[in-house]
């Protein structure tokens, strides 16, 4: 993640806290106050343009959106674009994760604590060249939380080829980034990035982000 996506990820999550508890700001108001994105449905947020498209889902509801909007970008793709078929179908599959009955052994709350965990993710794309993800859980006012937090992101060519990915996992206080940039722009086709924070004993997350972009060409195909 470039230097500057990546000051302004860690200010807008710094701002999910405030300088006390007290004055800490909501997940809703840093989505569409600093973020820009509009609340589409309950727990999903988005924002959409021509050729990009950026979503945060904050709940059940608000992922079972995002899974709903995913298949629906792969439908518009068809079998054209074959890398981020991959990358869409990777993300289908972590939100179409179920929670096993009775195996819940942890939560965001933290054992015996008060509060509650700000937890942030986002994901970014433009112009089928660049993509970023960051996801965090950001709280002064809450215990320990060993939190899985993961980030991806990815260029790709129409003709299946990756030209570019990065990848990260950390834990709770600790961001997981990641970035990527097509190094040809002429070739670039997609760019795609997806991001999400995991409460200890839970297997599927708490938190989620996409975005996904592509090129806008005369023709409609990014293979050069």
């Amino acid at each position: 993640m470039n230097m500057s996506v990546a000051a302004l990820c860690l200010a807008i999550a710094a701002g999910l806290l405030g300088a006390s508890g007290a004055n800490a700001r909501s997940l809703d108001e840093v989505l569409t106050q600093d973020e820009g994105l509009s609340q589409v449905s309950n727990g999903l947020y988005a924002h959409k343009t021509a050729n990009s498209e950026s979503y945060v889902a904050v709940n059940k509801a608000g992922q079972q959106a995002l899974l709903d909007k995913l298949r629906d970008i792969k439908a518009r793709l068809g079998n054209s674009e074959k890398a981020s078929l991959r990358v869409i179908d990777s993300a289908i599959a972590e939100l179409s994760v179920v929670e096993p009955k009775n195996s819940v052994t942890g939560d965001c709350n933290g054992a015996g604590g008060t509060g509650q965990p700000q937890l942030y993710a986002t994901a970014t794309s433009s112009g089928g060249q660049t993509a970023s993800g960051y996801a965090v859980m950001t709280s002064d006012f809450s215990p320990y939380t060993n939190t899985t937090n993961r980030a991806s992101a990815s260029t790709e060519r129409g003709d299946g080829t990756t030209t570019s990915s990065q990848s990260s996992t950390n834990y709770a206080f600790t961001a997981a980034s990641a970035s990527a940039s097509a190094p040809n722009p002429n070739n670039a086709c997609t760019a795609s990035a997806s991001a999400s924070v995991t409460c200890p004993g839970h297997s599927s997350a708490s938190i989620s982000a996409f975005a996904f972009s592509q090129k806008s060409i005369p023709h409609g195909s990014c293979i050069l």
